[in-house]
């Protein structure tokens, strides 16, 4: 008899270190990179694989899903940001 062991989804992933605060310059142009997420998953084979999301409440920011980059995909105004 054979018995296989798959492993399970059961280690959460983690980022690593996180910045308190990112500054970006506000001639930051649409589809500038402005910080990349890093995190790990110390499972194995399909469960290892992540997907980044979040959200950007005035639509400046996107991030990709598979890469963990964050880019400006609208123009930055601080003046307009601080009301």
């Amino acid at each position: 008899m054979d018995i296989n062991i798959a492993d399970a989804n059961d280690n959460p992933p983690f980022f690593r270190a996180l910045p308190q605060t990112i500054l970006i310059s506000e001639s930051a142009l649409p589809g500038m990179p402005v910080y990349t997420l890093i995190a790990d998953d110390p499972d194995v084979g399909t469960n290892k694989v992540l997907t980044y999301a979040g959200n950007s409440p005035e639509g400046k920011f996107a991030i990709n899903a598979k890469t963990g980059v964050i880019t400006t995909i609208g123009k930055l105004d601080y003046e307009k940001q601080q009301k």
